[in-house]
C-alpha cells in the first residue's frame, strides 16, 4: 500500500494491478457529470449540420 500499485504478471505478460481500495474508490469515481463533460468538450458550441441528405438513396447490397 505505500509503495503504490501492484503489477501482477502472468508467464511475463501483464495480467493484473493491485491497487488501495482508497484509490480503487478514487479512480472509479466519475470526475465530472455528464452536462460538464460536453460543456468542457473543444467541440462545445461547433454547430453541426446533421441534416441527412435525402435526394440519393443508399445502395445496399442484398
Amino acid at each position: 500500500m505505500k509503495d503504490g500499485p501492484q503489477e501482477i504478471t502472468k508467464y511475463g505478460e501483464h495480467a493484473v494491478v493491485l491497487l488501495s481500495y482508497e484509490l480503487y474508490k478514487k479512480l472509479s469515481q466519475p470526475q465530472d457529470n455528464l452536462v460538464d463533460f460536453f460543456k468542457n468538450s473543444p467541440f462545445y458550441g461547433v454547430k453541426l449540420d446533421l441534416e441527412r441528405k435525402k435526394d440519393f438513396p443508399r445502395e445496399v447490397d442484398f
